[in-house]
């Protein structure tokens, strides 16, 4: 259909003029939610490097193709500056535990605590 009487299309460009001020854009939950799966998806990673699961095992127990979990294993260990898969989860593990002085030290029999 096409509109060609002058007053009709001044009338819907107006409408659509004033809409178009009106508007707001859409909201970022979708992006959100994609940031938020991806840390939780990091940390699951993260967590089964540390307790040295192989590439395989972790792909199998996320429900993922391996060459997908290899690539997020290599992606972190860049990102952590790590030099090996273990040395990646160790480091990701302390800091989404929140360690921030290395390995947790246990207090055993007769061990004093230690103040900071």
């Amino acid at each position: 259909m096409v509109v060609r009487e002058p007053s009709v299309v001044h009338f819907l460009y107006e409408l659509f003029e004033q809409v178009w001020s009106q508007a707001q854009p859409f909201s970022d939950a979708a992006t959100d939610c994609l940031k938020a799966v991806a840390k939780d998806l990091d940390r699951t990673i993260l967590r089964l490097l540390a307790a040295g699961l192989k590439d395989e095992t972790i792909a199998r127990r996320l429900g993922m193709s391996l060459r997908t979990t290899r690539k997020h294993i290599a992606d972190m260990m860049q990102a952590l500056g790590a030099g090996s898969r273990f040395q990646a989860g160790v480091a990701g593990a302390g800091r989404v535990s929140g360690w921030r002085y290395g390995w947790p030290r246990r207090r055993g029999p007769g061990r004093s605590r230690r103040v900071r």
